[in-house]
């Protein structure tokens, strides 16, 4: 038995409607995310990052003398950004809207060549893709179900179940 030759194949090119559509999302995003960036936060973990990282550029200890609530690797990477943009608050803020920003990029250029390497779809998948999934209606109905293993079950054609409530001490 021969195994079939592998053909390359050239990875498609975004289109200029997606590349405007993109570009406009971004966009979008950057006004969303960079709105208040000279306005401390109302949230609890902002506060104490910030504060974990002035004190880390003293020279204290992650996990010895500063608490770590996050893995090694953060705090690292947050003290190199407070190095990075000189302590300042508001630069951290801007190098957390930047990253954003390059992981919806990234996300969208992984999709683009995922996309390119999925094989045609069957008849059976185009019914699939056609019906509601079950994962996303629980979800949208308030169920617990949500987008996890039930979804995509239901997407690959299991019969639905239904919701189990959550169990609640009382």
């Amino acid at each position: 038995m021969s195994t079939p030759p592998v053909v390359a194949r050239e990875l498609p090119r975004a289109s200029a409607r997606e590349r405007a559509a993109l570009a406009v999302l971004l966009a979008l995003a950057a006004l969303l995310y960079a709105r208040d960036l000279g306005t401390p936060s109302l949230e609890f973990d902002e506060g104490v990052y910030l504060s974990s990282a002035d004190l880390l550029a003293r020279g204290l200890g992650a996990g010895r003398d500063v608490f770590t609530s996050q893995p090694p690797l953060f705090f690292h990477l947050l003290d190199a950004g407070h190095a990075l943009v000189g302590g300042s608050a508001t630069g951290l803020r801007a190098l957390a809207v930047l990253l954003a920003l390059g992981a919806t990029l990234a996300g969208w250029a992984i999709a683009l060549r995922a996309a390119a390497s999925a094989p045609a779809p069957s008849p059976r998948g185009r019914r699939l893709a056609a019906r509601p999934a079950g994962g996303l209606h629980a979800a949208a109905a308030g169920r617990s179900a949500g987008l996890g293993a039930g979804g995509g079950a239901r997407l690959a054609g299991a019969p639905a179940r239904p919701a189990r409530p959550l169990d609640r001490a009382e």
